[in-house]
């Protein structure tokens, strides 16, 4: 309803500039995309590579760290000029949230207070890849902010956090040496892996009630078929003692997870969507031809009507012409009448 509003307002060049938001929108995107795994090599850790720790400040010999905090900042800037577009586009409201986006960015690892560093990374994640991300997507497509599009996006929140806290996980060792305080670091890992099962299984506890509550189809339950899935990985993680392999490997398997959970969702949603716009299409025929059924039981109504009152009109019209020509003759055989004397 929020779109045929905005495409209505926008007046004949509207799907037109509805195209071209969305292309800038998608962009946008990239951009922050581009911009997640940068900033976590600024001034954190880049990777795992055979079982190594590899830090920003290990790629010194082939990347100096200056030149990949200059490279996350460009992309941050690219993403502020679109965001710009967007905010002319489509309002203020896309300029505040693309505002905190930015922030949210560059203070993961960088400003004066970074908050990866201070435990507060999981949170930020949550609202920064979550409802924040969801809630400027959906004013974007429909022109006003609703309470559903931020429920819907809680199960991709969990998911997401759980990548970056997997991550953690993995790292609490290299992060104590480092002087950072995670989230993961503070619980330890047997806790910290019992918040990872948490932020999984709460997305599809999530998933489940907006079912049940008609935020989200039934059909939306098809993440559901990844549960077996999750279940066997959680199965492992509470194994005693953990196979250090597993903890290397659980940022990958869970970023897997988040891709496969995010699709299912999207495709869903699109499927449903295709339907309703055909179940409407449907409708439109169907009341079209019942318009059309009763135009035409009208028109058999009318054409028996005067057809009832032709045949009276008939008759009547029959009787007054016989008795104009019975008045005529009357009147041409009273002239004709010969009277004695003349007269």
């Amino acid at each position: 309803e929020g779109g045929k509003r905005r495409k209505e307002g926008r007046g004949g060049g509207g799907r037109e500039e509805e195209h071209s938001v969305r292309i800038v929108s998608t962009a946008f995107l990239l951009f922050f995309l581009i911009t997640s795994p940068v900033r976590a090599a600024i001034n954190g850790v880049a990777a795992v590579v055979n079982g190594e720790m590899i830090t920003a400040f290990d790629l010194q010999a082939e990347t100096a760290p200056e030149a990949m905090r200059r490279g996350g900042l460009i992309a941050l800037c690219v993403a502020f000029a679109v965001g710009i577009v967007l905010g002319f586009a489509c309002g203020w409201p896309i300029l505040a949230f693309g505002l905190v986006g930015i922030a949210g960015g560059y203070g993961y690892t960088s400003g004066f207070w970074p908050y990866k560093y201070h435990a507060c990374g999981p949170i930020m994640v949550f609202l920064l890849m979550g409802p924040l991300m969801a809630l400027p997507a959906y004013y974007i497509q429909g022109g006003s902010l609703d309470w559903r599009p931020f429920l819907a996006s809680l199960p991709i929140a969990c998911l997401v956090t759980s990548i970056m806290h997997a991550n953690d996980i993995r790292d609490i060792a290299h992060d104590r040496e480092a002087g950072i305080t995670t989230l993961a670091m503070l619980l330890g890992r047997r806790k910290a892996l019992y918040l990872y099962a948490a932020l999984c299984v709460g997305a599809y506890g999530v998933l489940l009630l907006l079912a049940a509550f008609g935020v989200l189809p039934l059909s939306g339950l098809l993440p559901f078929v990844l549960a077996p899935g999750l279940w066997r990985t959680l199965r492992t993680l509470g194994t005693r003692p953990l196979p250090e392999s597993e903890l290397v490997s659980l940022d990958g398997v869970s970023a897997r997870h988040h891709f496969l959970f995010g699709l299912l969702l999207m495709l869903i949603h699109r499927a449903e969507r295709v339907l309703a716009e055909r179940m409407h299409r449907n409708r439109l025929l169907e009341n079209e031809l019942h318009s059309n059924e009763k135009l035409a039981g009208m028109g058999r109504v009318i054409a028996s009507i005067a057809h009832e009152i032709r045949n009276p009109l008939g008759i009547i019209r029959s009787s007054a012409e016989l008795r104009q020509n019975d008045r005529r003759y009357n009147l041409e055989a009273t002239n004709n009448i010969y009277l004695p004397g003349g007269r």
